[in-house]
């Protein structure tokens, strides 16, 4: 299983009735289902095909009185829509919280561990493909997904025991609660480019793309990248916002439109903004997503190049409604429509950089997760990964994914020269041995080849 997923970032005001998310204006929900006769005895799928049926974007001719849960109706819409608790998604998560520092998902025994915080203690404690089953001795299996996340919050320093299950084996181990960073924004001056990486579309990360624009100029800069990788989307305002840095005319730039009530909203740009005196460079991948997509597209058509590989493709935005059959504290987040670009085209093919370069070196592995071992004669996708680690530190020849004869010479002399018990074969304690020093290596920005090459790009257009 590769855990690459798009990351689905959309905004809620708690305190307004209905809320658009990649816009800024409100609809009003005034036509609420009047067919009576087509009810689910589940009050909680009635509520919200009703909302559906008035500003979902596509229509849902359903009879609801064959459907008894919500998620039997959820099952008809796209993967964006869905029923969410407020402030538990990382966009509505500030620039630090109080946590573990864990990415999860759903496990039919638990929690699974798609990703840890580098900036964290627990980096070195947890590894990616960890089941948790056990939290301070609260069985996790059979309850629901929101009843085991509160059990990994707390106060700073409060610890929790956990029973976790890593490679068919139960373990434990105790973490700390700690202030974990989020920064949705991080910048620095490389040489003479300046460097400023987004990665989440969040409420404070407009202002602090400001802050970090504004420093790098008074530093100097002859180019500026800006990296939206691995950027699922976020709040329009902030890319909006981001954007009046640097977009200029009378022309609209950005087109909303509204299915249900077949309408268009425009975005344009500020008055008295002029071209930046410097080439800007928008680094993007496969998983560079919706508002990622409004500014790499937005300045492409400005004439600023971007950088990487085509984009995701995700072209759509959502808005939030109050569910209170659901709780009082429950959003129904909805796809209500598209968004298009100043020459209104859509990019739901993804944006096709100006120049295309693929991510290659330790950046360019499959993330090592923690599920199986491997032997001679095995071929698996994450051998590849275990292939390059080990050529990095002793050498050697192999053929990508295929764990033959002079691969496992590879991994006799790795063995031996880690300590480990050499027995030819990527059992536990060799592979552990190679997930911590691939935790330490793709840390390192040098050996970011994409982001490397970005800035050789955008230095040699000054």
């Amino acid at each position: 299983m590769v855990f690459r997923g798009i990351k689905t970032l959309v905004k809620t005001i708690l305190t307004g009735l209905v809320v658009v998310v990649l816009s800024s204006c409100t609809i009003q929900f005034t036509n609420p289902n009047t067919n009576y006769q087509n009810r689910s005895v589940n009050s909680q799928v009635n509520e919200v095909y009703d909302i559906l049926k008035e500003l979902y974007y596509e229509d849902l001719p359903l009879d609801l009185t064959k459907i008894d849960t919500l998620d039997e109706l959820l099952g008809y819409v796209d993967p964006y829509t869905y029923v969410y608790e407020a402030d538990t998604r990382s966009i509505e998560t500030g620039e630090t919280y109080v946590g573990v520092g864990l990415t999860i998902q759903e496990h039919p025994n638990g929690l699974l561990v798609t990703a840890v915080n580098p900036l964290t203690d627990n980096y070195y404690l947890m590894y990616v493909g960890d089941i948790i089953t056990e939290v301070n001795s609260v069985v996790l299996e059979g309850l629901k997904f929101e009843e085991k996340t509160p059990l990994l919050k707390g106060l700073i320093g409060e610890e929790k025991q956990l029973k976790i299950i890593r490679f068919n084996q139960e373990i434990e181990l105790s973490i700390h609660l700690q202030d974990v960073p989020f920064n949705s924004i991080v910048s620095q001056k490389i040489g003479t480019v300046g460097y400023i990486e987004i990665n989440r579309f969040a409420g404070t990360t407009a202002d602090l793309f400001s802050e970090a624009l504004l420093g790098l100029e008074t530093e100097g800069i002859e180019a500026l990248v800006i990296d939206v990788r691995d950027n699922g989307g976020g709040y329009l305002s902030a890319v909006t916002d981001i954007l009046e840095n640097f977009v200029y005319g009378e022309d609209e730039y950005l087109y909303l439109y509204n299915v249900k009530a077949d309408s268009y909203s425009a975005s344009k740009p500020k008055t008295d903004v002029i071209a930046k005196p410097y080439p800007i460079v928008t680094l993007v991948n496969n998983n560079s997503a919706s508002a990622s997509e409004v500014l790499a597209g937005v300045l492409k058509q400005f004439n600023y190049p971007v950088f990487g590989e085509r984009t995701f493709g995700k072209d759509v935005y959502q808005i939030g409604y109050p569910v209170k059959s659901v709780g009082e504290n429950f959003y129904l987040n909805l796809t209500g429509g598209y968004w298009m670009l100043g020459d209104m085209t859509r990019v739901t093919g993804g944006i096709v950089p100006t120049k295309y370069h693929v991510q290659t070196g330790i950046k360019g592995l499959l993330y090592p997760v923690l599920e199986d071992t491997y032997e001679l004669g095995d071929a698996n996708p994450y051998i590849e990964t275990y292939q390059y680690l080990i050529n990095m530190s002793v050498g050697g020849n192999y053929e990508a994914g295929l764990f033959d004869a002079d691969f496992k010479n590879m991994v006799e002399l790795y063995q031996q020269v880690n300590s480990l018990t050499v027995n030819g074969m990527l059992d536990e304690p060799t592979i552990l041995t190679l997930v911590d020093f691939y935790k330490i290596e793709s840390l390192k920005q040098e050996l970011d080849h994409q982001l490397t090459a970005a800035l050789l790009f955008a230095g040699g257009l000054f």
